[in-house]
């Protein structure tokens, strides 16, 4: 299963874990890199979550409020989506 979370990162599951991938240009040629592994599907989203956070271009208390809430809401978009196909699958 491969989810894109639409910010050049995407989530791969793998038959062993779930590998958090960065878009990436080798040889003229797009790919992608994984830079993180995780053992569980939340385990990512948690990941990706926080590295987004971390790295929003915000300046000041309000701009960091407005680009977390964004970044929430796209995020809480993507679980609604996932969770019928996740229930579905346990």
């Amino acid at each position: 299963m491969i989810i894109d979370l639409s910010n050049g990162v995407r989530i791969n599951g793998t038959s062993s874990c779930w590998q958090l991938e960065r878009e990436s240009v080798t040889k003229g040629k797009a790919c992608w890199k994984p830079y993180a592994y995780c053992v569980d599907f939340k385990a990512a989203i948690r990941r990706a979550y926080r590295d987004e956070i971390r790295t929003a271009p915000a300046h000041g208390l309000a701009e960091a409020l407005e680009a977390a809430e964004r970044i929430l809401a796209r995020y809480q978009t993507i679980l609604d989506t996932l969770t019928p196909t996740i229930e579905d699958a346990a």
